[in-house]
């Protein structure tokens, strides 16, 4: 059976090898104005690892360079630069070095009841962000609090951070997130695409990914791709610039035969070479 995040004893281990640096609501009374409970930055290293099954925050968690590993639902996926992890509140989540540098930096919010959440739903996403206004938001708000503490040029930097959370949370829907995966495939119609890296491109698990793409395109994950291999096969069949073989081949067929039975069950006759 796989194990899931909820078969993991629930743990909070930074460990010596983390450098990192924290600012608290409770200390900070600026970011409490937009219910911010904390906000922070670390440099992971071997031993960090953090299993929550019922956390009592929602949070956004950026990478700023290198990689980790994060739960996404279902799975471990790798949580690459670039990239921001939106948790809402009570999701089971989870983190851990992955044997490489990971430098991150994450904003926690606790809302009131009555509040519409900054972080609806239950389930956690992955969207593809520019890091550098979320980071130059902390980094300010880290130098102003610890340095001259000034309460105008704090709230500045306080509503700053919080402007680039919710930009975050707003960014790159998952039909965006597709497009962008097919025209990838599209241009590498002879990589060996499997479910999995597909999930792992969209940066979702392959669940959702496949529950989309049946949605919007009535096919599997898997069955875009031959339809995109046998589409680009098609031009350049049409183009006489290649034979069958030399077309298979370049679209990630290694066999005519299967290519053949591909290019005839999606567009209804056998491919025709020069």
């Amino acid at each position: 059976m796989l194990e899931t995040i909820l078969d993991m004893p629930e743990t909070n281990i930074v460990g010596s090898h983390t450098r990192q640096w924290a600012i608290t609501g409770t200390d900070c009374p600026a970011l409490a104005a937009h219910y911010i409970r904390s906000v922070g930055m670390s440099e992971v290293g071997k031993g960090y690892r953090i299993i929550r099954h019922r956390p009592g925050f929602s949070h956004v968690n950026v990478c700023l360079e290198g990689a980790g590993r994060s739960w996404n639902n279902d799975h471990w996926m790798r949580f690459p630069a670039g990239t921001a992890g939106i948790f809402p509140l009570a999701v089971p989540h989870g983190g851990m070095w992955a044997n490489e540098p990971w430098r991150m930096c994450w904003v926690t919010y606790v809302e009131p009841p009555q509040k519409h959440p900054l972080i609806a739903g239950s389930r956690i996403e992955f969207v593809h962000v520019d890091p550098r206004p979320l980071e130059w938001a902390l980094l300010g708000l880290y130098h102003e609090f610890n340095r001259a503490n000034e309460p105008q040029a704090i709230a500045h930097h306080a509503a700053l951070l919080h402007l680039a959370v919710q930009r975050a949370v707003q960014a790159e829907p998952n039909t965006s997130r597709l497009a962008r995966l097919w025209e990838n495939v599209d241009a590498n119609p002879a990589h060996p695409w499997t479910a999995a890296e597909l999930a792992s491109t969209a940066h979702m698990s392959e669940v959702h990914l496949r529950r989309l793409t049946m949605a919007e395109l009535g096919r599997t994950p898997l069955q875009q791709v031959a339809w995109l291999r046998v589409r680009r096969a098609a031009f350049l069949l049409e183009s006489h610039a290649h034979t069958v073989e030399a077309a298979a081949w370049d679209v990630g067929y290694r066999s005519t035969s299967a290519f053949t039975t591909a290019f005839k069950r999606w567009l209804g006759r056998p491919p025709r070479g020069r």
